[in-house]
């Protein structure tokens, strides 16, 4: 197998792996989640910010605020795009998609 080839298929192997890496730690944070609405984590609050101390890991809960905006604001921001008042943000990278498995 060339180089290429044997990239590819170690990528896909370690994608697969933090896929299911992933979905495990889902289902362990919200099970952590689902202990700590039961009070089963008040023994190791750490301090006043609502963190808990446990196994050396600190815990806090955190929230996450976004925003859907109406059309006008959408309008507006086409309008500064098409104006190039707007400031255009470029990223490069690689995805590497996986087969789906059947």
């Amino acid at each position: 197998m060339g180089t290429a080839e044997s990239l590819v298929q170690e990528i896909a192997e370690l994608k697969a792996t933090i896929q299911d890496l992933d979905q495990r730690l889902k289902k362990r944070l919200d099970e952590l989640q689902g202990a700590i609405a039961l009070g089963e984590l008040d023994n190791y609050i750490a301090d006043g910010d609502g963190a808990y101390e446990l196994e050396g890991c600190r815990i806090k809960q955190l929230s996450k605020t976004t925003w859907a905006y109406s059309n006008a604001v959408k309008a507006l921001k086409e309008q500064e795009e098409h104006e190039g008042v707007a400031t255009k943000r470029v990223a490069t990278y690689l995805r590497v998609t996986l087969p789906k498995n059947e």
